[in-house]
């Protein structure tokens, strides 16, 4: 406890020590061309002051107010007064919000030669997959009947009937959150710091930010904790630059720290396009993945064909966007592909709101007011610009966007540049820059610079001075001219052949036998007079066929089963006759006799 009690006196003793390590630095101060209004004098009022000037995106206005009364210290005389503009910010309101998933997509299927119950559109169209031992987190049918049955050995009209089933998996299960993002509030941070400089180094005095916004009516915010001095911003309206309304997503990261945000087309929350992200969803509930009306949806889109039936090889091919295996990339974050955004991302974990801070943007026009002031004791003050090489490129992106591609050494403040038309100094000027540096210290820095078109092909001359410095005294390179070529993300579908497995398929069984036996399926699929003349053949040989299963049956299976399953009744049918020729031959006997006893009678 005496510890924590002394060491803030121990540091305050000995700061020379301790500087290194805590040393305080103002900011770069630029040079600051101001309106000041005239002092307004009322009856019993007191003296004020208001002075109007432009600020830009982390740029510092300096100034010190000087005490004219004698009795002031020489303390509040030296303090340093800055505002810097720190950050412009839009926020944009989340409007729609679902997760979803890339899907990794397999698709099982087999062929059957004959149609069977097995692989039929009853069975296989227009259905879920019944749950079984594979985990799955989305799984449809799909039937394709009429296809080639060149390999099967007794080929149905008809064709043979391909069956598959859809599955469906979360790539890598990653999970993804799609937002809309609303028309945004705009808001400047300016900060308020007053620094006093004793014992040859800097303390900071007070510090204050504010925030204000900028898109409504003028706002007003005292600075300093007395009410001295006050802070008017005027309404601004649009920015130069502003991240279109629309779908964004990220991906997830429970319990940590959010991603940026990417563009890319998205389905609405109310949409199911397969050719946009979103499609494949997870139900917050209980995280499973499914997609929204899928039954039709796989029938829709999932193409397959047989190539070879009994060696069940087909093909397969998906028309959609977005899945595995395929071509996936994700998009880059909306700051690589916009140079004015310095970072977009959710402000908290309930992602409701997206802020999106700017790198860059025009300046703001505001006011600073100040209470018993007078023109005579505000002073402002600038710290000088200074380059002493650079280098860099002109450069025109893949989206047609012209940059001055700059790499500054020991620099600071700010620096102007011209473009010549060509590489001579003596070509005409034909764009002129102006970019800022805000470290106080030289230092080395690498910056993009909005061009215009005017600037076309061909290396140019590019001169660049301080601020301070005569235009006789630039420093002038010869950058070359880079243009890269359009860029075209066009995915394209391709097919893919499989092999299935089905150990049972195209093997004749009791069922598919009976079935072939039916006169009536000769008639099926009549659709042109060539089907008509088929038809009337497959119906002779279905005659030709009948008859000679007939003889066959009553002239060699009938009276070999009877000699095979009966030989006694065929013997007692023997002896039968036998015995019956007896008898006939004993009457015929019988009768002679007859015949000679009535003729010696007489």
């Amino acid at each position: 406890l005496l510890y924590a009690i002394l060491l803030p006196y121990i540091i305050f003793s000995f700061p020379h020590s301790f500087s290194p390590q805590f040393k305080v630095t103002p900011p770069h101060c630029i040079k600051t061309p101001s309106i000041i209004a005239h002092p307004s004098k009322g009856d019993g009022s007191l003296k004020s002051l208001e002075m109007h000037f432009s600020i830009g995106l982390h740029t510092t206005v300096c100034f010190r107010l000087e005490d004219t009364n004698e009795n002031s210290s020489l303390s509040s005389q030296s303090l340093l007064h800055t505002v810097t503009l720190s950050r412009i910010e839009h926020h944009h309101p989340v409007t729609q919000k679902y997760n979803f998933g890339i899907p990794e997509v397999r698709a099982d299927c087999f062929c059957e030669c004959e149609s069977t119950e097995r692989c039929s559109s009853s069975s296989y169209e227009f259905l879920k997959c019944p749950e079984g031992k594979e985990q799955t987190h989305g799984c449809y049918r799909t039937f394709f009947p009429n296809q080639s049955n060149k390999s099967c050995e007794s080929s149905s009209p008809m064709g043979s009937n391909l069956c598959c089933e859809l599955k469906f998996n979360p790539y890598e299960n990653r999970t993804y959150t799609a937002v809309r993002l609303g028309d945004p509030s705009t808001f400047a941070i300016f900060t308020y710091i007053t620094y006093d400089y004793s014992a040859n180094s800097w303390i900071e005095r007070d510090k204050n930010p504010i925030r204000i916004q900028i898109d409504g009516r003028s706002q007003e915010n005292s600075l300093d904790n007395r009410g001295l001095l006050k802070l008017v911003v005027s309404a601004w309206g649009r920015v130069s630059h502003q991240l279109e309304s629309g779908m964004y997503f990220t991906q997830s990261n429970p319990g940590g720290e959010m991603e940026g945000i990417r563009k890319e087309q998205i389905n609405d929350i109310t949409d199911t396009n397969v050719h946009q992200l979103g499609w494949y969803r997870q139900e917050e509930r209980n995280g499973h993945f499914y997609v929204q009306n899928g039954a039709v949806i796989a029938k829709n889109v999932h193409g397959a064909k047989v190539i070879d039936c009994k060696e069940q090889i087909y093909s397969s091919s998906l028309a959609a966007n977005f899945y595995m295996p395929g071509r996936f990339t994700l998009p880059p974050y909306v700051e690589e592909r916009h140079h004015w955004i310095e970072r977009a991302a959710f402000y908290d974990g309930s992602m409701r709101q997206v802020i999106v801070s700017h790198s860059e943007g025009t300046n703001l026009y505001i006011g600073l007011h100040l209470a018993k002031g007078s023109e005579g004791n505000v002073v402002f003050l600038h710290n000088s610009s200074r380059i002493d090489s650079f280098d860099g490129s002109i450069l025109v992106d893949s989206h047609s966007r012209h940059y001055l591609n700059l790499s500054l050494s020991e620099a600071t403040g700010k620096l102007n540049g011209l473009i010549h038309a060509s590489e001579s100094v003596a070509s005409p000027q034909i764009h002129t820059f102006s970019v800022y540096v805000h470290e106080v210290a030289s230092t080395n820095r690498s910056l993009l610079v909005p061009l215009p078109a005017t600037v076309d092909k061909g290396r140019k001359l590019v001169c660049m001075r301080a601020e301070e410095e005569k235009e006789e005294d630039s420093i002038c390179a010869i950058l070359p001219y880079h243009e890269e070529a359009l860029e075209i993300d066009v995915e394209n579908n391709s097919w893919r052949e499989l092999k299935g497995r089905c150990p049972d398929c195209n093997h004749i069984s009791y069922n598919s036998f009976i079935d072939n036996l039916n006169p009536l399926k000769l008639f099926g699929g009549f659709q042109s007079l060539g089907d008509g003349f088929t038809k009337a053949a497959d119906l002779l040989i279905y005659i030709i066929g009948l008859i000679i299963l007939y003889l066959l049956i009553t002239k060699f299976i009938i009276p070999v089963c009877q000699c095979c399953l009966c030989p006694i009744l065929v013997a007692k049918m023997t002896r039968s006759r036998e015995e019956e020729r007896e008898r006939a031959e004993r009457r015929r006997g019988d009768r002679r006799k007859d015949k000679v006893v009535d003729g010696a009678y007489v």
